[in-house]
């Protein structure tokens, strides 16, 4: 069991949001990705759209920043920052605390 602390979250993601949602969901679990080659093993949250190409982006690829050019693509959202923003606040009222 995890501390008294509010840092660890689950968010529910429908079925049909998964592939063009803002969240960056892999097909496989953790176990078959282990060996896998970059961060593609556990879920994060996808940049909004309309990035410029030079913006350096944090957390998000396993260093410190990366340009926005080059994240992967599957890392990168169709979604404009305002709609983005709206989502992200929509999924956050249904998450819930781990403990």
């Amino acid at each position: 069991m995890r501390e008294n602390i509010r840092d660890a979250f689950a968010i529910p993601v429908p079925f049909d949001r998964v592939e063009n949602g803002i969240f960056q969901i892999p097909r496989s679990h953790t176990i078959c990705q282990i060996t896998a080659k970059g961060e593609f093993f556990h879920g994060r949250s996808k940049t909004p759209a309309g990035l410029n190409p030079e913006d350096k982006v944090y957390g998000i690829s396993g260093t410190s920043h990366v340009a926005y050019k080059d994240l992967p693509e599957s890392f990168k959202s169709d979604i404009e920052k305002t709609h983005y923003e709206e989502l992200f606040e929509e999924y956050m009222d249904g998450a819930f605390v781990l403990k």
